[in-house]
């Protein structure tokens, strides 16, 4: 983990979140280190863009759809924390 302090960088890293126990400092972290969030909201894809790192997974033969309750869930902690950057 880098030495920097959750409150001095721009881009956030997993591991830099993982260390902070106090829900606002994580919260504030998140809504500045994260410029996009990528809500995937059903299973399929043809894994056919070449630069596809899961290529090897079947993602064809089923098509799994997230529950409305989780989306909403994501869409409500995004904003309690204010974030206003790009959701796609």
């Amino acid at each position: 983990m880098h030495a920097t302090t959750a409150m001095s960088f721009e881009h956030l890293h997993a591991m830099q979140l993982a260390g902070l126990t106090d829900p606002g400092a994580a919260a504030s972290a998140f809504k500045r280190g994260v410029r996009m969030v990528e809500i995937e909201v059903f299973s399929y894809c043809n894994r056919r863009c070449w630069f596809c790192p899961n290529a090897t997974i079947d993602r064809i033969s089923s098509n799994t759809l997230m529950p409305e309750p989780t989306y909403l869930a994501i869409l409500d902690q995004l904003a309690s924390i204010g974030y206003a950057r790009m959701i796609s």
